[in-house]
């Protein structure tokens, strides 16, 4: 149909239109997941984009949500048949539009944030994991660590929580020491359910997921969670092998398998740029997968680079979670942003495993990292520590790492100086639970979980 693009060769909405871009140059289209479909647009303006949103209004769609920030320009539209989420790049001159049909799609809140009388305060909770259980399948020689992953619970002002991530669940213990934070942290609602006012998935590889899936399912009767957040690959992705790490993907058709054990939850899309708030907290959408395509796909991609980043605030006080964003991710993050990165907390990107590069750290400057990840590898990481392997020879501990990704402990060093080195704001995921308290950063050890085989090595 003349004056819109056909959607029908990529995903068969017949009835689905989109309005065409007038201006720059249409150079792409391409399946970002879930029914949702990605036009790029190059060699674009401001004027152009803007001129855009005016069509989209003239035809009918009214606008959801928007922001901008370091002039990119992010608007979210809908008519009664599809949402349109429209990114400008400053830096680029891009334009792309993401389009996802309304009977599929639950979008962003755009509710105001909370106000109520003794308010809990936000804290930040980064959950312990299980490093050194020997006698773990998955070990290949005594002293490996058992585990890995990241979880942060957030506990917001009615005492309901978000919880980023789940980290990996290899043994029991891990799952009850989440389902444990989790009555620990939350209030309970009139059913006696633990309440997850939002559940945000950074990506779905199992370190970040199948703690949270086993506890779903395990524990479910007990949890309500109001909103999931996750932002899915293509499943042709994961099939074809076009992304190297597919190895610990969680294929997001387990959530059937949660639906079973808890009440039904609504499943939301993040899309780069969106803002909102779930309760008395701001949440800033900086990057997805949806940046990556098309023009990284038919390269060498991790599948970290799919990890959602996000930036949660209150009362002025700031948290980076970068997930597992790797060198691709970095540099969309600092084209885009560069010093408005600036943060008061940050995680360390793939518990320093080849994750973001040493501009962005330096882009967002923390006065807090966290590290999830075990005190262990931190100290190979950071003193270069050697083991002597089976042929009898002097190698680094972390040299398969170094083959695999290069001088990824550089960044993990400049994290450590950035913050002098100190282990009071460079808090490590060991030994025991640390909860941070959001606007004042003043840090809290919980209770020292010492059940952990082996520990502290």
């Amino acid at each position: 149909m003349d004056g819109y693009y056909d959607i029908t060769i990529k995903i068969g909405y017949p009835d689905r239109l989109v309005p065409k871009y007038a201006g720059g140059e249409y150079t792409a289209q391409c399946d970002v997941g879930e029914d949702n479909l990605l036009f790029l647009i190059e060699r674009t303006n401001d004027r152009e984009f803007l001129e855009y949103c005016e069509l989209l209004e003239e035809k009918g769609y009214s606008l959801h949500s928007e922001n901008s920030l370091s002039g990119n320009i992010f608007k979210t539209y809908v008519s009664s048949e599809q949402m349109l989420h429209l990114i400008y790049r400053n830096f680029d001159s891009k334009v792309r539009i993401i389009s996802a049909p309304m009977e599929k799609t639950v979008l962003i809140p755009n509710a105001p944030k909370t106000v109520i009388n003794d308010p809990r305060r936000c804290e930040i909770t980064q959950m312990i994991i299980n490093y050194y259980s020997p006698d773990n399948s998955i070990i290949r020689q005594k002293g490996q660590d058992g585990n890995f992953g990241a979880c942060y619970i957030v506990t917001l002002d009615d005492g309901s929580l978000l919880v980023y991530d789940g980290g990996g669940c290899y043994n029991k213990e891990d799952e009850e020491r989440l389902f444990g934070l989790l009555c620990e942290k939350g209030v309970r609602d009139g059913d006696e359910k633990i309440v997850i006012s939002a559940w945000i998935i950074t990506h779905e590889h199992q370190d970040h997921y199948w703690c949270m899936y086993k506890t779903l399912l395990n524990h479910g009767d007990e949890i309500r969670i109001k909103q999931l957040y996750v932002t899915s690959m293509p499943l042709s992705f994961l099939k074809d092998g076009s992304f190297h790490g597919l190895d610990g993907v969680v294929q997001t058709d387990r959530l059937a398998e949660i639906y079973a054990n808890t009440a039904r939850f609504e499943i939301v899309r993040m899309h780069t740029g969106q803002k909102f708030n779930i309760r008395n907290v701001q949440i800033e959408v900086l990057y997805t997968l949806e940046d990556i395509f098309p023009e990284h796909t038919s390269e060498y991609c991790e599948f970290n680079d799919t990890s959602t980043v996000t930036r949660m605030s209150v009362d002025g006080g700031t948290f980076m979670n970068l997930g597992d964003a790797y060198k691709i991710a970095s540099c969309v993050l600092c084209d885009m942003y560069g010093n408005d990165l600036k943060s008061d907390i940050c995680t360390v990107a793939h518990h320093g495993w080849g994750g973001c590069t040493v501009e962005v750290y330096d882009n967002i400057m923390p006065e807090i990292f966290t590290f999830p990840f075990s005190k262990k590898w931190f100290d190979r990481m950071i003193n270069m520590t050697t083991r002597t392997n089976s042929k009898g020879e002097e190698v680094l501990w972390i040299q398969w790492a170094i083959n695999r990704y290069g001088d990824f402990y550089k960044a993990t060093h400049r994290t450590f100086d950035i913050v002098d080195r100190d282990l009071n704001r460079y808090l490590l995921a060991d030994g025991c639970n640390k909860t941070i308290d959001l606007v004042t950063r003043e840090v809290r050890n919980e209770t020292v979980y010492n059940e952990q085989i082996n520990y502290p090595y």
